[in-house]
């Protein structure tokens, strides 16, 4: 399929998108009316353009995914409502594939599908069948939909896939080797041809969305229009999913003409990683502002401390291969001893140990800095472990702690994440609560120990204008009743 007839097969689709409406409130019109629409050029192919100026906060897309399916490779998983399964789990009646124990609202397990894996003739699936089986779910149901509607097929194959390039590559090779046989010969379907299971993972790869909703649904979603939007390691828009609807909003103001741009990586991690990332997963590599600039936005996640002058950041160089250099006493360091201590002062996953992670959080920072992203990740284990506990359980020290943390990370957030972003939303939100339980005990927020050094602005000069920010992040998002019940216990504890 040539480039315009892949533009004209995307036009016609956005025009059949009718008003969604989600909670009772009107998204805005995919029509000729709409906010946004389909732009192309030779350089980066289709994408979505803005077609007057938004204002941050507008919703851009409301759209119903055409497939979803579980991560590729993911643990047990209900193949129903997509919910991560700890022991003990159910299982289908018919195909013996992994469900919740309970009745799921979602059904994404077809009976078409459930036929298939029937074939399998597996009564207790192993851990390696439930990752190799979530992986090569993605065509099978891209199959099955299709073969419900023959007119989703130009569509779906109309999506970027870099089916050619991955085929050289391992990802290739596992296809070739493990789904491919798994899909037309154990499962019975042979009549999928090579290419489709090839172009259609690459499709779910190079195009599909990571979803997560706040009842513990995990997948990866197929959204043509969604899929339009350019990448940007710091962008104007952001995204969540609720409902089976996925919405796209205006995370800051954009100008008419300007692309409708989302982030294809994470946000905590530095530009050589990220560039890294971005190259194996979606073969190009990213020239956005973030990553043109040395400092990254200001942040300096990738600067290292000095440990010369012992005030300074050794900041990359703005050329590859040249050597770094700290913004104050001038010395320079070559690239291979920056990548060895940055390696050294990465985070190392695994730990869930408080008193080791604060420990390790000690040593990193004084390796590479608490502004290194191997710091900040480190900072986001501790604040995962702290906000997973009964907050009544935490003591006024751990309090603190949580709040001193959640104030370092929402700076940087802040930075590189900015305006009506649901990441900064969350760190905000968390915070909030800490404040909240320390204020219901009449205890001082100031006094951290593990941030000893982090400056913590007292309630009355932020609490009222962070529940003003939360309540516009989220907006219309399910953790929206969360923002109301938390300032109402904001407001009793004055």
């Amino acid at each position: 399929m040539d480039s315009s007839d892949s533009l004209e097969v995307m036009e016609a689709y956005m025009r059949l998108v009718a008003p969604q409406d989600l909670n009772g409130i009107q998204k805005n019109s995919l029509s000729s009316k709409s906010s946004v629409r389909i732009s192309q050029n030779e350089e980066v192919g289709r994408y979505l353009t803005a077609t007057r100026d938004i204002a941050a906060g507008e919703i851009l897309l409301c759209e119903t995914p055409l497939v979803i399916a579980p991560q590729a490779g993911a643990g047990p998983t209900c193949l129903h409502c997509l919910k991560y399964l700890h022991e003990p789990y159910g299982s289908c009646k018919q195909c013996s594939a992994p469900l919740c124990l309970e009745t799921c609202v979602n059904k994404y397990h077809t009976q078409a599908e459930c036929q298939a894996l029937e074939r399998l003739g597996e009564k207790d699936w192993s851990l390696k069948l439930i990752a190799i089986v979530n992986a090569a779910l993605t065509p099978l149901r891209a199959w099955v939909a299709i073969e419900e509607n023959k007119s989703l097929s130009p569509l779906i194959m109309t999506l970027q896939s870099n089916a050619k390039e991955r085929k050289k590559l391992p990802i290739g090779a596992f296809i070739k080797a493990v789904i491919i046989p798994l899909l037309r010969d154990r499962l019975g379907q042979a009549s999928i041809e090579d290419e489709f299971i090839h172009r259609c993972c690459g499709v779910f790869d190079t195009s599909a969305f990571k979803i997560e909703t706040v009842e513990g649904e995990q997948g990866r979603a197929l959204l043509p229009l969604a899929a339009m939007m350019m990448h940007d390691c710091a962008p104007n828009s952001d995204h969540w999913f609720s409902e089976g609807k996925f919405i796209v909003r205006a995370a800051l103001p954009i100008k008419y003409g300007e692309a409708i741009t989302i982030s294809y990586t994470v946000c905590l991690i530095g530009t050589q990683s990220r560039i890294k990332h971005l190259s194996i997963t979606k073969l190009f590599t990213c020239t956005c502002n973030r990553c043109k600039d040395p400092t990254e936005l200001g942040t300096h996640i990738s600067s290292l401390r000095c440990r010369t002058c012992k005030s300074g950041l050794v900041v990359p160089p703005e050329i590859n291969n040249e050597d770094w250099q700290c913004n104050e006493c001038q010395v320079k360091l070559p690239q291979e001893m920056t990548a060895i201590i940055a390696r050294a002062g990465g985070f190392k996953p695994g730990v869930t140990d408080r008193g080791e992670l604060a420990k390790r959080l000690h040593d990193v920072e004084r390796m590479v800095g608490l502004q290194h992203y191997g710091s900040l990740q480190m900072l986001m284990a501790i604040w995962k472990n702290l906000s997973s506990s009964d907050i009544e359980g935490l003591s006024g020290d751990e309090l603190r702690d949580a709040v001193a943390v959640t104030e370092q990370l929402m700076e940087v957030v802040g930075q590189l994440l900015p305006g009506l972003t649901i990441y900064r939303g969350e760190l905000i939100l968390g915070n909030l609560k800490m404040r909240s339980e320390l204020q219901r005990r009449k205890l001082e927020v100031t006094g951290s120990e593990l941030l000893s050094t982090r400056p913590v602005p007292p309630h009355h000069e932020v609490v009222k204008e962070r529940l003003e920010l939360c309540r516009a992040i989220f907006q219309h998002h399910p953790l929206m009743p969360t923002v109301l019940e938390l300032e109402t216990q904001l407001q009793q504890a004055t």
